[in-house]
């Protein structure tokens, strides 16, 4: 099969084989509806590549675990309310690590490049993760992790 190549907004590049961009949805409809004379290049005008470099680590590594868990089944378990711990069950753990990794900034970046990409998987695990770590919060903390400055705290 042939490879995309995929252009993020500073200009960098990412080689990937077709079945794994097609993860992305706005990547699929390109290749369908779009000619590319033979150039098998996206240039994705909206996403950075500090973006674009981890959105790519996890496609690639969605990819191969997908490979690995071909011909097994998994059967979600369901947590009775006083077992529930606050993760996610469909979360796995490599894509826990993946997120905890990354800074709250790129994190963001990631979650709006994977939304503009349409890699749907891709934004509900990370809003999976983004709501374990809110979940284990408290008020007070929350409250303060605002990027709000005095002035606009007091006006909100």
């Amino acid at each position: 099969m042939v490879d995309v190549i995929l252009q993020s907004s500073d200009g960098v590049t990412y080689t990937l084989p077709t079945e794994m961009a097609t993860l992305s949805s706005l990547v699929q409809d390109v290749l369908e509806h779009c000619s590319m004379h033979g150039d098998r290049t996206i240039r994705l005008p909206k996403v950075p590549d500090v973006a674009l470099g981890n959105v790519v680590e996890w496609m690639r590594r969605k990819n191969q675990v997908s490979s690995q868990r071909t011909n097994t089944s998994s059967e979600s378990r369901r947590f009775t309310e006083s077992e529930y711990d606050g993760r996610d069950s469909q979360l796995a753990n490599w894509e826990r690590d993946f997120f905890h990794r990354l800074n709250k900034d790129v994190l963001f970046m990631v979650l709006n490049a994977a939304n503009y990409m349409g890699i749907t998987a891709l934004v509900g695990s990370g809003s999976s993760y983004v709501a374990e770590v809110i979940s284990v919060m408290s008020f007070r903390v929350v409250l303060s992790s605002t990027d709000f400055s005095y002035r606009k705290s007091k006006r909100v």
